[in-house]
């Protein structure tokens, strides 16, 4: 007899696994199967990913997955599944510069002023991500809202030109 493994998951991931779930059907034309496959892999990364992972949490991940032994496919499945949850999360605005300018606020109470943003058109990255609407997504609310917040201290330490 098969034992089967439940992962216990909160309301808010539900929610963000249901409206990917809806992504893959609408905007990929995926099988049940498929989607399935695909959700319950995010839904198995979850734990150690979180919800809004980074290009790095996703390169440690997979690397750690071929450090375990995984097998070829299942490695294979899984990238491809990242891959798809990155893009629905909006992958093209998580530039390797506003990862790192976010990541440099981590340590504002410590290093305040001396921090130097590494993105360079702050106020026009800043523009753009003021205008996404991610009202209706419960779990990449909050994260919107604190990137807005470090994205408004980086413009504030940017150097202004006159």
């Amino acid at each position: 007899m098969a034992t089967s493994h439940t992962i216990s998951i909160s309301v808010e991931v539900k929610d963000a696994l249901d409206k990917f779930s809806n992504h893959l059907y609408a905007h990929n034309g995926f099988a049940a199967a498929t989607v399935d496959l695909t959700v319950g892999f995010i839904r198995r990364a979850t734990p150690t990913l979180g919800l809004n992972p980074s290009h790095a949490d996703v390169d440690r991940y997979v690397a750690n997955m071929h450090r375990a032994g995984e097998s070829y496919g299942q490695i294979s499945n899984a990238v491809k599944a990242l891959e798809r949850y990155m893009d629905f999360i909006g992958r093209d605005l998580f530039t390797a510069p506003l990862q790192t300018t976010i990541k440099q606020f981590e340590e504002a109470d410590n290093f305040g002023s001396l921090i130097r943003p590494a993105v360079n058109d702050v106020s026009g990255m800043l523009n753009i991500l003021e205008s996404k609407n991610v009202s209706g997504q419960l779990f990449l609310s909050p994260t919107h809202q604190k990137v807005l917040q470090a994205l408004q201290q980086a413009d504030y330490l940017s150097p202004k030109t006159m």
